[in-house]
């Protein structure tokens, strides 16, 4: 039959969970040290191996490659969705890029943590860059937009983290070569040149100033809505993100 990604993993789960026993007893002799160098050597390689042939097996785990993460991301998020019932799939690509981000507290096989065996991979690290420009690209089109800028720049907040609090600060419009601010600052924009205190703006719902607005800039209405009910907060009680966009739309205003 072979050897099988679920066998290796299992092999790995025995070898980490023996050499942190070794790790305990490491001051006891420079023999034992030798060895736990050993055994972290002979880790490293499973790893190695493990993410070589999941390909085959189509096996997911955190450091897969992107073609098996592709190929999982649909019943993954149906997983998402059973357990978090209002999600959507922007919730869900949401999830993943925290967890991308927090590779420390993810890296587990089976129940064991494998990521101070995997540091100097490079191989691993390739394919978290490749999943995370994947993700990006697929929020995008979720009308999440993020900056062209480095990925590895996004900071990975608690909360959901919609397109200001991700970092995008401005956009660039490929079309033409100038910047586009975010969804976030256009509302700040429009509630500070007064388009909220026009009679027939105001007396709508916000669901549907969203719509209004959504029409006009062809942005989420949802990430609008959550935007236009911050209005009502105060920028000390959101974040520090938030107050950068409310100075960077009065430096835009003072500007003009």
């Amino acid at each position: 039959m072979g050897v099988t990604s679920s066998s290796i993993a299992e092999e790995l789960k025995g070898k980490i969970s023996a050499n942190k026993s070794l790790s305990i007893r490491i001051e006891r002799s420079k023999e034992l040290n030798s060895q736990l160098l050993l055994d972290k050597k002979e880790i490293a390689s499973l790893l190695e191996s493990l993410f070589r042939n999941s390909i085959k097996d189509d096996y997911y785990f955190f450091d897969c490659p992107l073609a098996v993460y592709k190929n999982s991301f649909k019943v993954r998020f149906e997983k998402f969705v059973e357990l978090n019932l209002d999600a959507e799939r922007a919730d869900f690509i949401q999830s993943e890029i925290r967890k991308l981000y927090d590779p420390e507290e993810n890296r587990v096989i089976i129940t064991e943590c494998y990521h101070i065996y995997s540091e100097g991979l490079a191989s691993f690290k390739i394919s978290l860059d490749k999943k995370l420009s994947y993700l990006k690209e697929e929020l995008n089109k979720e009308g999440f937009y993020m900056s062209n800028g480095p990925i590895e720049n996004i900071s990975p907040y608690e909360d959901i983290p919609l397109d200001d609090e991700i970092r995008f600060d401005v956009v660039e419009d490929v079309r033409d070569g100038k910047l586009q601010i975010t969804a976030n600052q256009i509302v700040i924009l429009l509630d500070k040149v007064g388009f909220f205190n026009d009679k027939k703006i105001r007396l709508k719902s916000q669901a549907k100033q969203s719509e209004v607005i959504s029409k006009i800039t062809g942005l989420n209405v949802k990430n609008i809505a959550t935007y236009i009910s911050r209005l009502e907060q105060k920028p000390s009680s959101i974040g520090a993100n938030y107050q950068k966009d409310l100075d960077y739309i009065d430096s835009m205003l003072d500007d003009i």
